[in-house]
This record gives C-alpha cells, structure tokens and sequence, in this order.
C-alpha cells in the first residue's frame, strides 16, 4: 500500500536530456562523433541544461548562414550553453515599453539594514 506522500506527481514535462535529443535541436549536423565525444565529457548535471539552451540558440541561428554555426563538439567544448542569448532573444515582460520617466536617485540610506551589511561584507569593511 502506497501513502499520499510516497506518490508524487508533476504537471511538468519532462525533458530528455541524451545525446540524441541534443544533437535533433542542435541546427548544425556535422561531426556527430566529435559532438557525442565532447556530450559524454559533459556532466550529467548538466544535460538539461545544454539541450535548454542548444533548443534557444538554433532560435537564434535560425537565419543565420550554416557556416556562421560552431560545430556542436565546439560549442560542447567551450561550454558555450552558458553564453547570455543575444538581447533581441531575451523574453522580457516589459521589453516593448518605452522608458520615459527619470532614473531615480541611488540612495545608499534608503537600503534595508540587510542589503548595507551585505555591501559592507563585499566591500571588506
């Protein structure tokens, strides 16, 4: 007999993280030898996170000539999943409003007792 709490379930998807659902999102198809070679010297850990980011960046490469794509096992290699995509690329709430109010004033007084001591230990003092 199972309890409530030994029975979970997740309204997620799951992703697969192998090799072969990074190398069906990555756009450029060539070394495929050198890219499984460079996926098994990655970390599991991290799997997730490469296809991720590999699905986000052929976004990016979509227009963009195949010659100007790093191989995968480059791209692997370089760990280049951690790259920041290009701003245009960036989803952002607020990214069509225009900002025409003016910048406030930083005052260091006005930051909580928690924020001053933690600027105090980066500082060193």
């Amino acid at each position: 007999m199972l309890s409530a709490l030994s029975v979970v379930e997740s309204n997620e998807p799951e992703i697969v993280a192998d090799f072969e659902s990074f190398w069906a999102v990555y756009p450029r198809k060539v070394a495929k030898k050198a890219a499984r070679t460079a996926w098994e010297r990655i970390g599991p850990k991290y799997h997730v996170s490469v296809v991720t980011a590999a699905a986000a960046w052929a976004k990016v490469w979509r227009d963009k000539e195949p010659n100007f794509i790093p191989h995968a096992a480059t791209w692997l290699h370089g760990e280049r999943w951690e790259d920041e995509l290009p701003v245009e690329y960036k989803a952002t709430n607020k990214a069509h409003i225009a900002f025409v109010g003016k910048p406030e004033e930083f005052k260091r007084a006005e930051l909580s007792p928690q924020v001053q001591d933690a600027i105090r230990k980066a500082l060193g003092r």
